[in-house]
């Protein structure tokens, strides 16, 4: 008599009056199939707790022409022994997704700060251009009207007075309150 240990999914169980026995139809994790019987008078009130799609532990026996069930065991998921390959497969899919998610959490901060470094120089750009032109803008207009002033205080200040038209007189006054205002503020500072 031979006996074998199998571990397999039930697809079907059907009940044969012929014989007054079950006949059980499995398959294996390697997809093998097997069938067997049940030995009804032994197996007559608990063989029906055995239902389809559910795993077991079969320990069966080999008559003269069929395997005979001798009594099984429900494979839970924490006892479940799983074949050496799917384990062995299973690690190395844990790895690749470990590895996998390292290298979109590096991408992912090298992207954020790719972003944060675009932002704060786009920050310090526009910055810049706004003071720069607003700065450079009010020198450059500074610088002008300096010389402009300058050179109408020259053009004027030699002059006498009756020398000089309605509009010079003007000019003249204005340029010496700017001065005696520009003098008095960098004195006093």
């Amino acid at each position: 008599m031979v006996k074998e240990k199998i571990t397999g999914i039930i697809t079907s169980k059907e009940y044969r009056e012929s014989s007054d026995n079950y006949k059980l139809k499995i398959i294996t994790s390697d997809k093998q199939e097997f069938f067997f019987y049940s030995q009804q008078r032994r197996h007559r009130e608990t063989i029906k707790e055995i239902t389809v799609n559910e795993k077991y532990l079969f320990t069966v026996f080999k008559g003269k022409k069929y395997w005979f069930l001798e009594n099984w065991e429900k494979v839970g998921e924490t006892s479940q022994e799983t074949p050496e390959w799917l384990s062995k497969r299973k690690q190395e899919l844990l790895e690749f997704n470990l590895n996998n998610l390292q290298e979109q959490t590096e991408i992912k901060k090298s992207e954020q700060l790719e972003k944060k470094i675009s932002y704060l120089s786009n920050q310090v750009i526009k910055t810049i251009r706004e003071s720069n032109t607003e700065e450079e803008v009010f020198l450059e207009y500074l610088d002008q009207f300096t010389n402009l002033l300058l050179i109408k205080h020259l053009s004027i200040k030699d002059k006498q007075e009756c020398q000089l038209t309605e509009k010079e007189k003007k000019e003249r006054e204005i340029l010496d309150k700017i001065v005696v205002n520009w003098f008095y503020k960098t004195s006093h500072r």
